[in-house]
């Protein structure tokens, strides 16, 4: 969550940064333009809102085309409103549906204010298998690091099984060694 002022207002907005995320998250574009490609080196301070979030901070998603809005102490303009969906199998952290701003991938891991060595929480509703989760964030993870090797996953809830695991596998030998301890004592 970040605090976005537009004039005397502010918003808690969650960011969604990459072109490919307004359309990963299932929220068309209603009005005005699309953030620049990835890859196109446009490194312009543009964004886009969802239609909430445009009409809370603007009273009308028409008047908050070509506004100027402030994120991280940064100015960005509006360039686009999107259409709030219902969403989609996963939970993106979290994220409110009602005040989603998106931003190109150049202009936020270029020093606006993400770091690199950041981390993201996915969750899914439990509709999906893990393999389709991991695959679908290798998808959308790596052509944002320009295929560099440098993103990687850890299955949280693998890592508490196999501890549960090693902890339960430790009682049972410590019941082992207590059981053979009494029999040795007991003879």
């Amino acid at each position: 969550h970040q605090v976005m002022k537009a004039g005397n207002r502010n918003a808690d907005v969650d960011l969604a940064i990459g072109r490919d995320a307004r359309p990963f998250m299932n929220e068309p574009l209603i009005l005005g333009h699309d953030l620049p490609d990835d890859d196109s080196g446009d490194l312009s301070r543009v964004t886009i809102l969802c239609k909430p979030l445009a009409i809370k901070l603007f009273d009308t998603q028409e008047a908050a085309l070509g506004q100027s809005v402030v994120v991280f102490g940064r100015r960005f303009t509006v360039i686009g409103v999107s259409q709030e969906s219902s969403g989609s199998a996963f939970d993106f952290g979290g994220a409110d549906r009602k005040s989603m701003a998106f931003f190109s991938t150049p202009e936020m891991v270029g020093g606006e204010g993400i770091v690199d060595d950041g981390f993201i929480v996915l969750r899914d509703n439990g509709t999906e298998s893990h393999d389709y989760i991991i695959a679908m964030a290798n998808a959308v993870l790596q052509p944002r690091h320009y295929f560099a090797d440098d993103v990687e996953f850890t299955d949280l809830e693998r890592v508490i099984k196999r501890f549960e695991m090693i902890f339960t596998a430790l009682r049972v030998l410590t019941g082992l060694i207590a059981a053979i301890s009494l029999v040795i004592a007991g003879a």
